[in-house]
């Protein structure tokens, strides 16, 4: 829902632009990442808890804590707010969410997920997303089309390897159309911090060749989950 919300965003944008080919003009056109940012947590906040007050309204009983077994049908709950509470059940549905995992470089500490994208409080001016699934093409063309200068890094020649041929084709050619910078048969090796806001980005056959990323360097965990 939140990347929804945020594409919804990049879309309106990509529609003022379209709309210049059509007579539109704007004066002092501008785009406020943080205010986007505010009200799009306030709207999934209010969209969480009216889930939970419907589920409530069910009779479903909400445990906030961390599960343990200590039997097949015993589970020992360690509340968040303190304390432990036991819940016995003849059965136990376990559903669980990924969680990436960065690459294990020098500088990963520099570096955010792409779960943390949607804790950024300032747009970036320029930003390094790696990873050619989905996740990664879709972070970079958001960026983009929100005017961040949009680095994609991937390690084969074309996105979404894992897709049909001509989607991989046609994403891959109408990304580089649109100023989408995509460097094909790249890793990254290194991320130095600058200091004010700027990380070096190292990439490629020894380190022969030099990224400077301004403010932000995201992973995709496609690029991990995928590789």
């Amino acid at each position: 829902m939140p990347k929804k919300v945020t594409w919804n965003a990049a879309f309106i944008a990509e529609g003022f632009e379209d709309a210049r080919s059509y007579g539109f003009s704007f004066d002092n056109l501008s785009f406020d990442w943080n205010k986007m940012k505010s009200k799009r947590d306030a709207y999934l906040g209010r969209l969480r808890h009216m889930y939970e007050t419907n589920l409530v309204k069910e009779k479903v009983e909400f445990i906030n804590g961390r599960a343990t077994f200590l039997d097949k049908n015993t589970i020992e709950v360690l509340l968040d707010h303190g304390g432990r509470q036991i819940v016995n059940a003849t059965h136990t549905l376990i559903s669980v969410g990924g969680q990436p995992n960065l690459p294990n470089i020098p500088g990963r500490k520099l570096c955010i997920a792409s779960d943390g994208f949607f804790d950024i409080e300032t747009q970036p001016s320029r930003v390094v997303t790696v990873g050619a699934g989905y996740i990664g093409v879709e972070l970079s063309a958001i960026f983009h089309a929100l005017g961040t200068d949009s680095h994609l890094f991937i390690r084969g020649a074309k996105v979404l390897r894992s897709f049909d041929s001509m989607v991989q084709d046609v994403i891959t050619s109408e990304y580089e159309r649109q100023g989408i910078n995509i460097h094909k048969m790249s890793t990254i090796t290194r991320v130095e911090d600058l200091g004010n806001g700027k990380k070096r980005v190292f990439y490629d056959q020894g380190d022969q060749r030099i990224f400077s990323s301004m403010r932000s360097t995201t992973f995709s965990s496609q690029s991990v989950v995928h590789p």
